[in-house]
């Protein structure tokens, strides 16, 4: 008789909550909610607290689900832009540092009324240290989101709700620092653990400045070694970390933190992204697997958390916007975008629960809180404008209102946006901006170039045009490239040189991105032409049809006994940079 290999309970566990999450992502999908709570929802049916019991070894998804936890921090990291802290004005720069202090004196309501009332058990040695921090942080994976959903990310109030975000994580790298020492928190273990952190932190940057950008300059033709290299990076610092005596989880963020200065990184986060998405989807599952049955008592906790949340926020950031001169409506929209309790405090509760700093119950009336503010604050935050309106009206009728806005806090905003985005710097792309500088310089601090082959953005930047890089293969790339505030988008590459991708789909991609851009593709034949101008593009180049164009005006020079025009060396211009 053949002998039939048995499926392994690690591979029957895993392929079922994958399943699951699957379906339950669907619905969740197709009812607008945030494919977070699908994955939790998942957890909770396959558990055994709660669910059927049908995964049978959850200590083994939860293992494997943490290289997901490992390369979320090390994206969270990656998108940190430190520089664009600096450059985005006092009003980002103090709400983020102030917020989360003052979240923190206001959440100790939050332990002492869960004991006082007694609708849930006891929360553990380090349960007030773990809710008050948890509830001051915001969801970055939600809020983000639904911005980016309403096209808001560049108004003031997404720039200051993004740059709190950033701090947000900032804090939270500090408290990952110390986070294993907590358990005996004597002075000596717990600055040892600080001087620790500040070592990894120093020493990561030193060879992400010194080593790691030659390292990527030979990887950049070969999107698979720039996938591998990135990985390799984050789990070398995060294995360093733990060896350390510090947590994993700090290593990874300070990984992406270290390479966040490097023109690799929209690609590097585009593609790791798709890594994990995988292992993170196993994560949520897992903390669904932890979820206790719902009591009454949690119930009722979760939903007076969640509320209080959201008074804080408005306590907190509306005085402080207005004192910072941003006006109210930006306090209302911001405090209304910073509700969704972070699925960072999930991260940090499930560590603390695996540590013994918490109990379990700790992590359900996070969790429970999470769930309810994810929810309702989409909702919230889709109709935060016409919301805030109201608002400023009542402020109004009290004589409570404040309308100015100052400069400093329109300098949140990010200016010098680029007009002209070059996506792919082939032939036609030199061409045209060496005829823009020879003819419109002072259009050229307006373009923008996005290519993946370095020797030609190092050419472009000696030349002081602005530039980064990108693959056009993969599409979550240009939600990095720079496109806010284009008006024309120009592919330059055509189809045959392409990897993976084409005219067509580059252009949907940009006029997703940025519905405003004229957008302009580049066709080899008569075919591509009119599938590129049927989707609305603007212009297409028709390479052939150019050069044609220009052999018949050189004849025709020729034929009146004229010169034929030379080129780049008759007006003076560069060489061209090419492939």
């Amino acid at each position: 008789m053949p002998v039939v290999a048995s499926v392994h309970p690690i591979l029957h566990d895993l392929g079922v909550a994958i399943l699951v999450a699957a379906v339950l992502a669907f619905v969740a999908r197709a009812g607008r909610q945030p494919l977070l709570l699908a994955y939790v929802a998942a957890g909770v049916l396959l558990g055994s607290s709660v669910g059927f019991g049908v995964i049978t070894s959850p200590e083994s998804v939860e293992a494997i689900s943490s290289l997901g936890l490992i390369l979320l921090l090390f994206l969270i990291g990656l998108e940190i832009d430190v520089q664009a802290l600096r450059r985005a004005g006092r009003t980002v720069v103090v709400a983020g540092l102030v917020q989360v202090p003052v979240n923190l004196v206001l959440c100790l309501a939050v332990p002492w009324a869960l004991s006082a009332t007694g609708w849930v058990g006891p929360l553990g040695r380090y349960g007030t240290v773990y809710l008050v921090f948890g509830l001051s942080l915001s969801s970055t994976l939600v809020v983000v989101k639904v911005l980016y959903d309403k096209l808001e990310l560049d108004t003031l109030a997404g720039r200051v709700t993004l740059g709190v975000l950033v701090l947000q994580d900032l804090w939270s790298i500090l408290f990952l620092a110390v986070q294993p020492s907590l358990s005996h928190p004597e002075a000596g273990p717990l600055l040892e653990a600080l001087g620790l952190g500040v070592a990894l932190v120093v020493g990561a940057f030193a060879a992400a400045r010194y080593a790691l950008p030659a390292i990527f300059r030979t990887a950049a033709r070969a999107p698979e070694l720039m996938v591998l290299g990135a990985i390799a990076w984050c789990f070398l610092v995060a294995g360093l970390a733990s060896k350390a005596g510090l947590s994993a989880e700090m290593g990874a963020l300070t990984a992406g933190l270290s390479m966040s200065y490097l023109p690799y990184k929209p690609d590097v986060v585009a593609k790791v992204s798709t890594v994990r998405d995988f292992f993170l989807t196993l994560f949520f599952v897992s903390l669904g697997l932890k979820v206790s049955a719902p009591t009454p008592g949690l119930l009722g906790a979760a939903v007076a958390v969640a509320g209080f949340v959201l008074v804080t926020r408005f306590v907190v950031m509306l005085p402080l916007l207005r004192r910072l001169g941003a006006g109210d409506r930006a306090g209302l929209v911001v405090s209304m975008n910073l509700w969704p309790v972070s699925e960072f405090a999930l991260v940090l509760t499930a560590i603390g629960l695996t540590l013994g700093h918490v109990t379990g119950v700790v992590l359900d009336v996070v969790l429970f809180a999470m769930i309810l503010s994810a929810v309702a604050g989409t909702y919230l935050i889709m109709a935060s404008h016409p919301l805030a309106q109201r608002m400023q009206a009542w402020l109004r009728r009290r004589g409570w209102a404040s309308e100015s806005a100052s400069a400093d806090a329109a300098g949140a905003a990010v200016h010098g946006a680029h007009s002209i985005v070059l996506l792919g710097f082939h032939r036609v792309a030199s061409a045209f901006l060496h005829d823009l500088e020879a003819t419109r310089p002072d259009l050229l601090e307006h373009v923008h170039v996005v290519d993946f082959n370095p020797v030609v953005l190092d050419e472009l930047r000696r030349r002081g045009v602005s530039c980064g890089y990108g693959d056009l293969g993969s599409p979550d790339t240009l939600q990095h490239a720079g496109l806010g505030g284009a008006k024309v988008a120009i592919c330059t590459v055509p189809d045959t040189l392409l990897k993976g991708t084409s005219n067509r789909r580059v252009l949907a991609a940009v006029r997703h991105l940025c519905p405003g851009a004229a957008t302009v593709g580049t066709a080899e034949s008569r075919d591509v032409e009119h599938d590129l101008r049927a989707d609305g593009a603007a212009a297409v180049l028709v390479p052939p049809r150019a050069a044609g164009a220009s052999v018949l005006r050189d004849v025709l020079a020729l034929l009146d006994g004229r010169p034929a025009p030379s080129g780049d060396e008759a007006d003076g211009r560069r060489p061209e940079v090419l492939r």
